[in-house]
C-alpha cells in the first residue's frame, strides 16, 4: 500500500496491487467450486440425484455471481486508483456501496424467480401465484422502500388509534 499527497494536503491510500484486495484468480475459484461439488457428492443416499443436482447448479451459479461481483468492485477499485486524489474523498465507499445494493437486488432477484418457477413446477393455482408475485415484486424493492412502505401502510391504524386515545 502507499501513501499519496493529495493537492489539497490530505493523503489517500492505495494498494499498489488490486489482486492484494480482490484476488482474481481462477484456480482458487475452480478449487473452491470443486469442493463444494464433492460436499454435495458426499451427501446421505436418502437426498435425491435431482436434489444433488439442483444444489450442484446453486454452488455454480454463486460462484458465478461473486466473480461478478468482485468483477465490479475490482473496476470500481481500479478507477479510484487510477485518481485517488482527484475524487471526492468518499467516492470509494459510495460506488461500493451501490455495487453491494446492485448484487444484492439482482440477487433478491434471481432468488424470488427461481422461487416462482419453483410454484409454477409445482402446480400452484392461479390466485396463489398472484399473491406470490405481489410477494416476490415486494421483495426485490431496495430495504429503503420497503420500510417506507410498511410505514404507509401503518398510517391510518396509527391514527386511529391515537384518535381512540383523545375521546
Amino acid at each position: 500500500m502507499r501513501r499519496l499527497p493529495c493537492p489539497d494536503g490530505s493523503y489517500r491510500y492505495v494498494h499498489r496491487n488490486v489482486d492484494d484486495i480482490f484476488p482474481l484468480t481462477v484456480g482458487d475459484w475452480e478449487a473452491q467450486s470443486r469442493v463444494a461439488v464433492e460436499a454435495l457428492e458426499t451427501l446421505q443416499a436418502s437426498v435425491d440425484a435431482g436434489v444433488r443436482t439442483h444444489l450442484r447448479g446453486l454452488f455454480l451459479q454463486l460462484d458465478e455471481a461473486n466473480r461478478s461481483m468482485v468483477t465490479k468492485l475490482r473496476t470500481v477499485y481500479c478507477v479510484f486508483a487510477s485518481n485517488p486524489c482527484g475524487l471526492p474523498v468518499d467516492w470509494l465507499d459510495k460506488r461500493t456501496r451501490e455495487v453491494m445494493a446492485e448484487e444484492t437486488t439482482f440477487r433478491t432477484l434471481t432468488i424470488e424467480i427461481h422461487r416462482l418457477q419453483a410454484l409454477v413446477a409445482g402446480g400452484v393455482g392461479d390466485n396463489e401465484l398472484i399473491i406470490e408475485f405481489a410477494k416476490s415484486i415486494e421483495a426485490t424493492k431496495p430495504i429503503e422502500q420497503r420500510l417506507a412502505t410498511n410505514a404507509v401502510k401503518d398510517v391510518p391504524k396509527n391514527v386511529a388509534e391515537w384518535q381512540q386515545g383523545l375521546g
